[in-house]
């Protein structure tokens, strides 16, 4: 689900009918991303008591044909986007996390704005965040026009951060018992020795 399909939903409410462009300018994205999306939720719209007309050099149109059956959909939407990292600190872990796990593939600044329901312009702020952490382990951030970016460096050092992303993810409550503390303390080294980031003392 994306956050784009509600202000698809809302814009062609206000305006009845809308051309790909006159949206695409509205939403700050292109009207090939529009086309894209509508075609995808005008699918999903069947089963929820609505459909999206096309009408060649007159534009798109919202018929609703059961309101309830709407307004749950876009219920289930928002309940979805509350779900999401909120926080540009979280936002930020969000992103670094995404990479790391998918080290060894491409991914396009427009799909993760979607998962975080954010625009572009504010996930490559954010990136500039996720660059400086990648580069005091020794990671860098390419950028591949028309491919997306992805993280490149070596197989030590995508551990290192890893771990180092790991463990700062741990929410250490002050309140919390000292055994649960020790017992993530335990967990944490327990998981990295097994991949062999940190090596048992010999005596």
């Amino acid at each position: 689900m994306s956050k784009r399909w509600i202000d698809i939903m809302e814009y062609l409410t206000k305006h009845k009918v809308a051309t790909s462009e006159a949206m695409a300018q509205a939403l700050y994205v292109s009207p090939k991303t529009i086309q894209n999306e509508i075609k995808k939720l005008g699918e999903i719209l069947q089963d929820y008591g609505a459909t999206i007309i096309s009408k060649q050099r007159i534009g798109y149109s919202l018929v609703v044909n059961d309101e309830k059956k709407l307004h749950n959909f876009m219920l289930e939407i928002n309940q979805e986007i509350m779900n999401h990292p909120m926080t540009k600190e979280d936002r930020i872990q969000f992103q670094l996390e995404l990479l790391l796990l998918n080290n060894d593939k491409y991914i396009k600044v427009e799909d993760i704005a979607d998962q975080l329901y954010i625009s572009k312009s504010s996930v490559s702020q954010d990136l500039k965040e996720v660059r400086t952490i990648l580069e005091e382990f020794n990671l860098t951030l390419i950028t591949r026009p028309n491919y997306g970016i992805k993280v490149e460096g070596k197989e030590f050092d995508f551990r290192l951060c890893t771990a180092s992303h790991t463990i700062k993810r741990l929410d250490f409550n002050y309140q919390e018992d000292t055994n649960e503390q020790v017992r993530k303390i335990n967990l944490c080294v327990s998981k990295h020795l097994n991949e062999g980031l940190i090596q048992p003392m010999r005596t």
